[in-house]
């Protein structure tokens, strides 16, 4: 457990503060705009236009968070890795587990495919919020396509490792994000 918490703080640490910053701006002045508009679209309105107001609010909440998040996700994968002296990928599925048995580095291993399980948990759970009222394979398309753009752009970069268990992993991760928004959404209709 020691080691994910010092990898984590690695990979967070690696990306410059300003990068958070920007980040934090952008968050507050999207929630701002977003406030203002719907301060100016709801003088004299029915519960029932509070009540689309506040679901549009926060889907534009949620929408301006999966932006976010992207943008840290390519930062943390991509945009700030050191690029490396040749391309390096693999295609097999499920390796990571099979190194486990070969590899002395069994809780790197273990750290990363959590990483990378972790990493895509707010895409499910932020997609599912936006495209409300779509199956879960649905929501998972997008979920797919960030997840293969950033492999190919590892690739094509030559910054980190392209590989089809990162893949995996993220649409895992994605799966329970969008299955916690769910049960949170059972919850708060049926309360």
């Amino acid at each position: 457990m020691t080691e994910l918490r010092v990898f984590t703080a690695t990979i967070l640490g690696s990306v410059p503060a300003a990068f958070y910053w920007a980040l934090g701006i952008l968050f507050l002045v999207g929630i701002g705009g977003i406030y203002l508009n719907r301060l100016r679209g709801s003088s004299g309105s029915s519960v029932n236009d509070n009540h689309n107001a506040f679901h549009y609010w926060g889907r534009s909440v949620a929408r301006l968070l999966l932006v976010e998040w992207i943008i840290l996700v390519l930062g943390i994968a991509v945009i700030f890795r050191e690029t490396k002296a040749e391309r390096s990928f693999c295609l097999i599925p499920f390796l990571s587990y099979f190194d486990y048995g070969t590899n002395s580095y069994f809780m790197e291993k273990a750290a990363l495919n959590i990483l990378n399980v972790v990493l895509f948990l707010p895409v499910g759970f932020l997609s599912g919020v936006i495209l409300k009222g779509w199956p879960w394979w649905k929501v998972m398309i997008p979920c797919l396509c960030i997840s293969v753009a950033i492999e190919l752009l590892q690739l094509i970069l030559m910054r980190g490792f392209c590989e089809t268990d990162d893949v995996i992993h993220n649409i895992l991760g994605a799966l329970i994000g969008y299955g916690v928004g769910r049960v949170i959404k059972k919850l708060t209709i049926d309360n």
